[in-house]
């Protein structure tokens, strides 16, 4: 485009010193003056009438909040009984996390961060507590007891059981849910 435009200017000042200067502007071009040039120093305007200031980096290609995004991943909930006293379920979850400006950057607690819920009604938020393995991942876990006084994990197939972690910014992620396994 800039080759074209200089070819442009020099088919004008030549045309414009072969017909000799009109005016005092048009003299000003053909001598090499800045007067009546401005329009062929700007930037030349694109489809959309914006100048292109030769910036090649197109704008919806900046990151965005949802490059800043965390990202979490279950990879374990598992139903367990325990018969001491009283019988009870316990369910623990295992996974891990990540964020784009490093792992140290997310909240080591998420007092509603452990999620469980039964044919799509949730029924459990707890707390997730995730710790730095490096600067690349973070390993959480979390556990909760049983909802209802059921007494086995018969049913642990039938729960979904996500995490949602929280960088020190405020951005969320959440994971895929998991189908709970009896142990």
């Amino acid at each position: 485009m800039r080759a074209r435009m200089g070819w442009m200017v020099w088919l004008w000042m030549g045309l414009g010193a072969a017909c000799g200067p009109s005016s005092e502007v048009d003299k000003d071009a053909s001598e090499g003056g800045t007067e009546g040039t401005s329009d062929e120093t700007e930037a030349p305007e694109d489809s959309a009438g914006d100048r292109d200031d030769g910036d090649d980096g197109d704008a919806d290609s900046e990151p965005g909040p949802e490059a800043d995004q965390p990202t979490v991943v279950v990879l374990d909930a598992t139903c367990s009984v325990y018969v001491s006293g009283d019988t009870r379920v316990v369910w623990s979850v295992e996974g891990t996390a990540s964020d784009p400006q490093g792992a140290d950057t997310l909240m080591t607690v998420v007092s509603d961060g452990l999620v469980a819920s039964l044919d799509g009604t949730e029924v459990v938020r707890s707390a997730l507590s995730c710790s730095v393995v490096d600067l690349s991942e973070a390993y959480c876990t979390g556990t909760f007891g049983q909802w209802d006084d059921a007494t086995t994990c018969d049913g642990a197939a039938s729960v979904a059981v996500w995490m949602e972690v929280e960088d020190e910014d405020g951005n969320r992620a959440v994971s895929d849910p998991v189908a709970g396994r009896a142990e």
